[in-house]
């Protein structure tokens, strides 16, 4: 099988460049490893926290930003990583990737639904 090492941390941050938020990340990652992170409810732009996400072997590959302090999905991708990402599709409320190694594909959506059901709903 080629995904038996594929291993994905999902998360709701709730800020991602708050110095909890930071320490968590560093935790989660020494003791899990993951080869890919969902980041949700980041509260930034990805640009304010990519520093401290390369420094911990990250990087992006696919991000809906945050509006003000509302939202935000971030994929990222261990560098060390041998598995392509192709970007499916981004909108504000889910951001879909395609992750392939050899002749197999394996798609996954990150979904952080909006709290307006006028919002929800287009999801």
């Amino acid at each position: 099988m080629d995904f038996e090492d594929l291993t994905i941390l999902s998360w709701n941050i709730r800020g991602a460049i708050s110095l909890e938020g930071r320490r968590h990340a560093k935790e989660l990652v020494k003791k899990h490893h993951p080869l890919f992170i969902f980041i949700m409810e980041t509260h930034c732009p990805f640009s304010k926290a990519s520093l401290f996400w390369n420094r911990l072997g990250y990087e992006i590959c696919a991000l809906s930003e945050a509006f003000g302090h509302s939202g935000g999905i971030w994929v990222l991708k261990s560098k060390g990583c041998d598995y392509d990402v192709t970007v499916i599709d981004v909108y504000f409320q889910a951001v879909t990737i395609c992750i392939k190694k050899t002749d197999c594909m394996w798609f996954c959506s990150a979904i952080y639904a909006s709290l307006q059901p006028v919002n929800r709903e287009n999801v």
